[in-house]
């Protein structure tokens, strides 16, 4: 059979296998030949023996050379590669271009005469090799640039001139992503030098090719961190005045650490220096190759990059500039690239020749990020546009502008990706603690036994004892669930058993620091009211300041002022009213002066603190400012001001204070009463407390019949709220029967505190109200003259009050006035 004679069998050269001629065109390409080679033994496995010999023949070949460089004379020839020869014998074949055939180049590796210890060659361009080193001083590997030359050992002057500019250029970028340049030096045959670190790593292209495989743990993400760490490189550079002129993935560095280099600033433009323009010399030198992704320089524009990531003024000069703009262009196409899988204007899995991919970018922009990836983001395929839009005046003008866009979009993923992880979270605890309350429904059978069978408290008693011995195994529902049922007892009133849960619910967060700062908070303050309605005060002010030191620094600042103000109204209770003034006073400061009604409830604590101190002019007008700054949306807030100002004037002992006060105070108290009426109707506590108040001041008037009827108006609200043996069931008898005795119908009053006495038995009564009932015990015991118990009880609140002389002092004159209203003078001091 007739076969096609080889066109190249009359050369003296045997025909080259398929293997050798992949090998020569992964040798043309522009990664490393060993990542060419594992990629090819994965797409071609039946060539994949064939390829690895072809691989350890070169290294052998190239340490060989290597080990003889240095010590060779000029007159030694070094053997033939491979790579050189099928690129002289199949440069058609092979289609790749070139200026037309010139002498041999080799590195012009120095004479150190045992400075450093030559390895091997790691990469070689157009103008220079580089060489893996060893420093044997120091004992450390290093990389080692120098100059490609003839077999003579002679390179032309422009490239020498190019090789000492990028040296300098590179040693005044001193940056983390930039490597930098130790020495710059030649031998004493003046071939020149200069050492580098070593960079142990890959190429950008291979993270880009991992995270469209998904292999190697690479994905979009850590794509976009190297992004960053680029633009921030450049941005450095371009502070400096130097652009760089040449981004792209072969040039980017990616360490086994994560550390980010931009590389080969051999082409980088200063700005400053509008002499220095490394081209003349590159173009003197030699042609580049126009391989796609290998840097082309044309004599007739002087263009000068790598076409898939230059620029539209780089690739015509003639209508644009060269700036900052011009890396930012490159930094779009790495992202174009990260996005689709492939540099801009490729749409196949074959690269075109540098030339035509020149040509596309002087006609027009390349397909649409998310023509070519549908799936792109619209966030970064925005940022893609924008650096490369086609005129240089509608781009970000820095990198940095590129990396803040970046930041911005990660930042707004991280921010969703934690409010998802924290819905989900909440979602199951939810889910839990629907689980949990609903078995404490039912018997250990499964059976839903009849509710009469059980009350509420006891329920969440259950609930609360399954709480503090179990759920170990899952601390942070455990905690979740603490909370909300300590949250349902407390507005109950069972605060023993909330501080039992808050108590566990705060050390269990305490022991996982990492938990929600905020959570922890919350439960702080929930405690500390739990401890101020047991009357542990002191417990109750070490957890609000438990509760500031939690505050997260990037938490809101009302956060902080919210905790500062329950502190203060604390210290009020506890009678260490100068501190709780300091701090109103500094709440006021730390305010923002609009919404001016914010100031009000600071105002209010503020003017409580001075009254207490006994400088009621100065608390009235403190009073008086909170309630000229309260709107038409805070009736509530109106109505405590009312009655806090009113306060001031009933405080003053009897007899003491002047018609036009009580006047006022009158007038304060009906308008509080009507305000409160239309808030929360009759039956209301706090309806009640504002009766009691404007009965107390209409008896110092004189008007007992309009005092007995806001008396009983008091009395009938909290005896249609709660049991008879509530304190404030108690308070309010004590008001009607002073009016009455006042009326001097002792018989009735009599009558009435007999009642309340015959229901006063603190035994039934919850924890929490314990301390107010012994309060409202020691006002019928006076009114009822006996004064010996009244003092007796006087002494217990002393003991269990946790608070300080001067409320305890209070808390005497208050059982005072209301005899001396009464009419009984009867003094109670300690």
């Amino acid at each position: 059979m007739a076969t096609e004679p080889d066109p190249h069998a009359d050369d003296g050269h045997a025909p080259l296998s398929p293997a050798e001629l992949l090998f020569a065109r992964l040798l043309g390409g522009d990664e490393t030949i060993e990542a060419a080679i594992d990629r090819a033994c994965e797409e071609n496995p039946l060539m994949a023996g064939d390829l690895q010999r072809q691989l350890q023949e070169y290294h052998r070949r190239r340490d060989e050379r290597l080990a003889h460089s240095s010590q060779r004379s000029a007159d030694i020839k070094l053997p033939v590669g491979l790579a050189e020869k099928l690129l002289d014998r199949y440069s058609d074949e092979l289609d790749l271009s070139s200026s037309g055939k010139s002498e041999k180049v080799i590195p012009l590796i120095p004479r150190l005469e045992g400075r450093y210890d030559f390895l091997e060659e790691i990469a070689r361009g157009g103008m220079g090799a580089v060489l893996s080193v060893s420093d044997p001083v120091l004992q450390r590997d290093l990389a080692m640039k120098v100059v490609l030359g003839n077999e003579a050992g002679d390179a032309p002057p422009q490239r020498l001139r190019r090789f000492l500019r990028e040296a300098r250029v590179t040693a005044q970028l001193a940056h983390p992503g930039i490597v930098p340049v130790h020495e710059l030096n030649s031998d004493a045959d003046g071939r020149f030098y200069f050492t580098m670190d070593r960079v142990h790593g890959r190429e950008l292209k291979d993270c880009i090719r991992f995270a469209r495989d998904g292999t190697d743990g690479w994905d979009r993400n850590r794509l976009l961190e190297i992004l960053l760490k680029v633009c921030d490189t450049l941005e450095y550079a371009h502070s400096r005045g130097i652009i760089h002129r040449d981004v792209k993935p072969a040039n980017i560095m990616v360490g086994r650490f994560g550390e980010v280099y931009v590389m080969d600033w051999g082409l980088a433009r200063i700005l400053a220096d509008v002499d220095d323009e490394p081209i003349v010399d590159i173009l003197s030198d030699s042609l580049s190759s126009s391989l796609s992704g290998s840097t082309v320089i044309t004599r007739d524009s002087a263009v000068v990059g790598t076409p898939s990531y230059m620029s539209p003024e780089q690739a015509s000069p003639e209508e644009g500039e060269i700036g900052p703009w011009t890396d930012v262009y490159a930094i779009g196409t790495l992202l174009y690239e990260m996005l689709t899988g492939r540099p801009p204007y490729r749409t196949g899995d074959v690269p075109l020749p540098g030339h035509k991919v020149l040509r596309l970018l002087q006609k027009g922009a390349p397909r649409d990020v998310q023509e070519m990836d549908p799936d792109s983001p619209d966030d970064l395929a925005e940022i893609c546009r924008q650096a490369m839009q086609r005129s240089e005046s509608d781009r970000p003008r820095s990198a940095g502008e590129i990396s803040k866009m970046l930041r911005g979009v990660l930042r707004a993923r991280a921010n969703a990706a934690e409010e998802a992880s924290k819905a989900q979270e909440q979602a199951k605890r939810s889910r839990e603690v629907t689980e949990f309350l609903t078995e404490l429904f039912l018997q250990e059978s499964g059976e839903n036994p009849s509710l009469h069978r059980i009350t509420a408290h006891e329920l969440l008693d259950r609930g609360a004892r399954d709480l503090l011995f179990g759920l170990d195994e899952q601390p942070q529902t455990r905690a979740t669930l603490l909370g909300s049922l300590a949250s349902i007892l407390l507005q109950t009133g069972a605060a023993d058993r909330a501080a039992e849960l808050l108590e566990a619910e705060t050390a269990l967060r305490e022991e996982h620091p990492y938990w929600a700062k905020e959570e922890r908070v919350e439960a702080y303050r929930k405690l500390a009211r739990a401890r101020q309605l047991l009357r542990r005060l002191s417990d109750a002010e070490q957890s609000l300041q438990q509760a500031l030191e939690s505050v997260p620094a990037d938490a809101p600042g009302a956060c902080t002022l919210e905790i500062q103000h329950e502190l203060a109204d604390l210290l009020n209770i506890r009678g260490d009213h100068a501190q709780a003034e300091e701090i109103a006073r500094g709440l006021l400061i730390s305010l923002p002066s609009e919404p001016r009604s914010d100031r009000a409830p600071q105002l209010l604590t503020l003017s409580h603190s001075i009254s207490l101190q006994g400088y009621r002019e100065e608390a009235r007008e403190i009073l008086d400012e909170a309630i000229g700054v309260i709107d038409d949306e805070h009736p509530d807030l109106m109505a405590t001001c009312l009655l806090h100002r009113a306060g001031t004037i009933l405080d003053i002992p009897s007899g003491d204070e002047t018609e036009q006060e009580l006047a006022a105070a009158l007038e304060d108290l009906t308008h509080s009463v009507q305000i409160q009426i239309s808030l929360r109707g009759e039956k209301s506590d706090r309806t009640a407390r504002h009766y009691r108040a404007l009965a107390c001041c209409q008896q110092r008037i004189g008007d007992l019949e309009g005092a007995e009827q806001s008396a009983r108006s008091a009395l009938l609200a909290v005896r249609q709220l709660h049991v008879i043996q509530h304190p404030l069931c108690s308070r309010s008898y004590a008001r009607l029967a002073s009016i009455l005795l006042r009326s001097g119908r002792d018989d009735e009053a009599q009558k009435l505190l007999s009642e309340a006495d015959a229901t006063m038995d603190t035994r039934e009564i919850s924890h929490e109200f314990q301390f107010s009932a012994l309060e409202a015990r020691v006002r019928i015991d006076a009114l009822a003259g006996r004064h010996e118990e009244a003092l007796l009880i006087l002494q217990e609140l002393d003991q269990r009050g946790d608070e300080l002389p001067s409320a305890r002092i209070k808390r005497r004159r208050d059982i005072e006035r209301i005899c001396f209203d009464s009419g009984i003078e009867v003094s109670y001091d300690e």
